[in-house]
């Protein structure tokens, strides 16, 4: 695993972000206010992890989690040790070739009005060229993720597609935000976003049908119905369905941690670098979720993030590090809002058509 997997950070004294336009050289906590009261929604909200679950609870969760099938064997290979970082375009395609179902599939998509291509793709190799290993490797992390998801109602499939169209939108954020901040390798961090997402369609996979809606709320009120429901959360669910998949443990920590960044006590053992990745996984994650839903539009800014709710409170403090002094320019720059308007009259019409 590349050194830029991370994990969140544990934040101090918390502060909302604001909407103020600010200079690339002035500190963006310059131009923050004051800090405010922990949120009574979070003050009463705790991580709940596996090892405080009784042993039949656990043991029945685990037997669930068993159930959900592994994904081929090209999954592993295109996320497991220095793969995310090193591996080449051509062996992107053989990778993704070595399953003819999913190489179809991403043929399919990025043909799709999502990605507005003026002339149509035909092979893999192709549409590396066009759209970038980037957008390629986390179109087949999902779509490799989806075959070991099988909704067994309408419902749940529609659950699952608002999720994995949360993922794209999410991904493609991260890595033009990670270039605009000069953020080491894009591509990782933009993959590790999309992995991000294995514990919430685990957790609507596993979720009672009179549940699964609480998939489209944010982050605070999902963790807390499912923390109710299953004993533990997304973010717990990713690290045990990974570590059953045999998955990297490196891998398995990084993912699973990121949504650990809800959290006041989540780990602060890692270094300065390794926290400022997992927080802009994080933060494209829950814009991702918000742009998907219509919750925030574009063009984006600052404000986006400043009312975009609870889940964003412990963020703010590793915002304030000096990694992301170029956030407010980097969310209003003309081409990243471009190119997320283009995504969502994509989304939009492949949901119509």
């Amino acid at each position: 695993m590349n050194k830029t997997a991370e994990m969140p950070v544990q934040p101090s004294m918390q502060q909302p972000l604001s909407s103020p336009t600010v200079s690339s050289a002035e500190p963006l906590a310059s131009v923050l206010p004051d800090p405010r009261p922990v949120p009574e929604a979070l003050q009463t909200l705790k991580l709940q992890t596996a090892d405080v679950l009784d042993g039949a609870t656990l043991q029945s969760l685990m037997d669930r989690i068993s159930n959900i099938p592994r994904p081929p064997r090209s999954f592993v290979k295109m996320v497991s040790g220095n793969a995310l970082a090193t591996a080449t375009s051509d062996e992107l395609a053989d990778l993704v070739m070595s399953e003819p179902l999913i190489a179809a599939k991403v043929i399919a998509r990025v043909n799709a009005p999502l990605y507005g291509l003026s002339k149509p793709v035909v092979n893999v190799g192709q549409a590396i060229t066009f759209l970038g290993m980037n957008n390629v490797r986390a179109i087949c992390v999902q779509y490799l993720l989806e075959e070991s998801f099988k909704a067994d109602i309408p419902q749940r499939q529609a659950i699952f597609d608002d999720i994995w169209t949360s993922s794209a939108l999410a991904s493609d954020l991260c890595f033009r935000l990670a270039q605009k901040l000069n953020l080491p390798n894009p591509g990782v961090l933009s993959t590790l976003t999309v992995l991000s997402y294995i514990g919430h369609i685990a957790a609507a996979y596993l979720l009672p049908a009179n549940e699964i809606e609480v998939s489209k709320a944010d982050l605070v009120e999902r963790v807390r119905v499912e923390q109710a429901s299953l004993g533990i959360a997304a973010g717990e669910i990713s690290r045990l369905l990974m570590l059953a998949w045999a998955l990297p443990d490196e891998l398995v920590q990084t993912v699973s941690g990121i949504d650990r960044m809800l959290f006041a006590d989540a780990d602060q053992s890692l270094d300065s670098h390794r926290m400022d990745s997992a927080a802009l996984c994080y933060l494209s994650a829950r814009l991702g979720e918000r742009l998907a839903h219509g919750d925030i539009a574009v063009p984006l800014g600052m404000e986006a993030v400043d009312a975009a709710g609870d889940d964003f409170f412990h963020l703010a403090p590793r915002l304030r590090s000096a990694a992301f002094i170029k956030l407010p320019e980097a969310l209003q720059a003309k081409d990243l809002n471009l190119a997320v308007e283009t995504m969502l009259e994509g989304v939009s019409g492949s949901a119509h058509s």
